[in-house]
């Protein structure tokens, strides 16, 4: 127990001396303290050369913790504490104007060690601001986007805007309708250059609209293909029209507007069937026949809106399911009436099992293709409208389920019209006339197969419309050029139209359209032959004049008139074979029929890209064929200057001048190239399905 005692007393005792020696050894160390530490032990502040790049740009007071601007002498506080933040802002954020004005044109490198509180990467290197691009961005971005002019003075905007750039100048609402102006001017002259070196024959269309005041305004587009082979569709006009909307008003609007962009030449006007339709078309007519302007004496100057037309078609088979449309169309309206609703409907589905896609899409019932979708996104959600109403007492006349299975049949049936109705729109690519003969003939097959069957929805939907379809097909025959367009597709010609001719039309009349139309084919090109060799004349005497001007040696020597002889000879005997020999439209007609190796090929068949590969070989014919190929069978395209609003102005637009509004509308088509089509199904909320689900 004694021994056991003494060792923790010696234990004791080696600890405390342990303990004396290290503070003796501190306080050593305090006395003999390197440079860089101070007496305490911590790190002493090191003195020398600063680093940092933003110094080669200030100039550090002896005497005050303060420095001063090289070029603009301005006065930054400098403390040790402070950093040098603020002055990397004034050098590398472009504030210091003296700096920027010596330096223009140069990039200057941020410092490695820059902070990320500068909203900068270290590694980033900044690009000199283009003021005027900018401008130039901001001018297409209030076309585009349909904004007002004050939106730059928007506080919300201003802010965002110099988080980006701080420095950044805003211009005022007045500089920026200035600028949109300018921009219509710039791209009116670039289209006007392309119009005067393709010196195109236009196709026109228009519709009239209104804007929120119940002003009428009429949109004029041409519709021509340049020398490049590429299709343009371009509103060359946006005009108010005038108290009395008469035909003769109408048509003294057009003619104004093709005179101010010196369009003299015209082949088709796409028109709605009216009379005030009709009389404008007349008008026109008889002011261009007498200026040799129309092809074929302007007997086949209007051509119908056959968009239109599919339209009253459907809208007569939907009359078959009227009621079962109203009720489903009110259902979609029940749920879409409030977030409450919406987020009740959206639990019954997810009761049903209902996955969550696409939400519910209300139709305008004037429009058939809306009432298609509307059916398509509603049919997924049947069964949660079941379980709405037995759980939902205010929900009042609810689809039944023959509602349900007509509209299933219906949405089925109306695939093949949505599909033509985008291709002779041209909304799913770019369409040509070529096209609407093999549309149509689609239809009116498929409309005489259903038809068979009357004991069915289908059927009787199918006679309706068949009735309404051979209403305007035989008392209103299409466009005789419609049927030229299908000559000049190389895949079909002559023999195509009479295979067609052959299931349309009774055997008796085939032999006679068929005449009528290779007579007018051939009419059409020989004005398009006299107009070729008189183009060919101005040509060579223009070349004539010129070669005129120079000096030229002429022999009169026997041998020189000679050769003179034979060479008239050879001249003459060369136009006579020319003169004997076929033209190009024969060549073309008796050519092997084009087909392409695969059937996609076929299907992704570009006329224009054809036209273009042998317009060296058919110059007269592809000068005709670039004019015609270009008619458009539907004015739909008119409706696309009013994408974002359905038909009716903004009520920013509405309020401007009708000059502002024909600039805005005129340069957004010409900015965008070509129409933004907008999808009118209604994609859901995802944050509104997360937030509930």
């Amino acid at each position: 127990m004694c021994k056991l005692w003494d060792e923790r007393e010696n234990l004791h005792h080696r600890k405390e001396s342990h303990f004396y020696s290290m503070s003796v050894v501190k306080n050593e160390c305090a006395m003999v303290a390197s440079p860089s530490e101070t007496s305490t032990g911590g790190k002493r502040k090191r003195e020398g050369k600063l680093r940092s790049k933003v110094w080669e740009h200030f100039t550090k007071h002896e005497n005050k913790p303060e420095c001063v601007c090289n070029h603009c002498e301005r006065v930054f506080s400098c403390k040790t504490n402070a950093g040098t933040t603020p002055l990397q802002r004034h050098i590398f954020w472009g504030r210091c104007a003296v700096y920027n004005k010596e330096n223009k044109g140069k990039v200057e490198t941020l410092p490695k060690n820059t902070k990320r509180s500068l909203g900068q990467d270290r590694n980033f290197v900044p690009r000199n601001f283009d003021e005027e691009c900018s401008l130039r961005d901001l001018t297409e971005l209030i076309i585009n986007w349909e904004l007002p002019f004050n939106f730059v003075e928007d506080p919300s905007f201003q802010k965002y805007i110099r988080g980006i750039y701080p420095t950044y100048k805003f211009p005022s609402w007045i500089t920026m309708r200035s600028d949109c102006m300018k921009r219509y001017e710039v791209e009116k002259n670039i289209l006007k250059d392309i119009l005067e070196h393709s010196k195109p024959r236009v196709c026109l269309t228009f519709d009239t609209w209104t804007s929120s005041k119940d002003l009428p305004y009429m949109a004029i587009r041409v519709h021509f293909i340049d020398k490049g082979w590429k299709l343009h569709k371009r509103i060359i006009n946006f005009v108010l029209v005038p108290v009395k909307e008469s035909g003769e008003n109408l048509a003294d609007v057009i003619i104004r507007c093709l005179l101010e962009w010196n369009i003299k030449k015209i082949c088709t006007i796409t028109l709605d069937n009216c009379t005030t339709n009709d009389v404008l078309a007349r008008t026109l007519s008889e002011h261009y026949s007498s200026r040799s302007s129309l092809l074929l004496q302007g007997c086949a100057v209007q051509v119908r809106c056959w968009g239109r037309i599919l339209n009253l078609i459907v809208q007569e088979g939907l009359d078959e399911i009227k009621d079962s449309i109203r009720r489903i169309r009110n259902a979609v309206k029940y749920v879409k009436m409030t977030p409450g609703k919406e987020f009740e409907f959206l639990q019954f589905a997810d009761q049903e099992g209902i996955p969550r896609g696409k939400m519910l899409a209300l139709d305008n019932y004037t429009q058939w293709n809306s009432t298609y979708k509307m059916l398509g996104s509603v049919l997924p959600y049947r069964w949660a409208y079941d379980r709405m109403r037995s759980c939902d007492r205010h929900f009042k006349d609810p689809p039944t389920p023959e509602d349900w299975e007509k509209a299933k049949i219906v949405r089925h049936f109306l695939e093949t019209f949505f599909s033509v109705i985008n291709t002779i729109c041209g909304t799913t690519k770019c369409c040509t006339a070529n096209v609407f003969f093999n549309e149509v003939y689609r239809i009116l097959m498929f409309l005489r197969d259903t038809a068979t069957d009357l004991g069915s929805l289908r059927g009787r939907m199918a006679l309706n419309m068949l009735e309404k379809f051979e209403k305007y097909w035989m008392e209103k025959e299409p466009n005789i050029l419609l049927s030229v367009a299908v000559v000049l597709d190389p895949r079909c010609k002559l023999k195509y139209l009479r295979f067609c001719y052959n299931k349309i039309y009774d055997s008796s009349l085939v032999g006679d359209l068929m005449d009528r139309v290779e007579g007018e084919l051939r009419k059409l090109f020989d004005e398009y032959m006299a107009e070729y060799a008189a183009s060919c004349c101005v040509e060579a005497t223009s070349n004539k004049s010129s070669d005129e001007g120079t000096p030229s040696v002429i022999s009169t020597s026997v041998f020189q008139l000679k050769m003179n002889s034979i060479e008239d000879f050879f001249k003459f005997s060369e136009e006579e074979d020319v003169f004997q020999s076929k033209t190009e439209l024969d060549v073309f007609l008796e050519e092997k029929l084009y087909r392409s190796q695969t059937p996609s090929d076929d299907e992704d068949f570009d006329i224009l890209h054809w036209w273009k590969a042998n317009s060296s070989k058919f110059r007269v014919l592809s000068r005709m064929a670039r004019d015609v190929l270009a008619i458009p069978v539907s004015s739909f395209a008119s409706e696309c200057a009013f994408s974002t609003h359905g038909g009716v102005l903004s009520e920013f637009h509405s309020s401007l001048l009708p000059s502002t509004v024909e600039a805005l509308v005129c340069s957004q088509d010409w900015i965008r190239g070509e129409p933004v089509q907008t999808d009118f199904e209604e994609e859901m909320d995802k944050a509104f399905a997360d937030n509930w689900s």
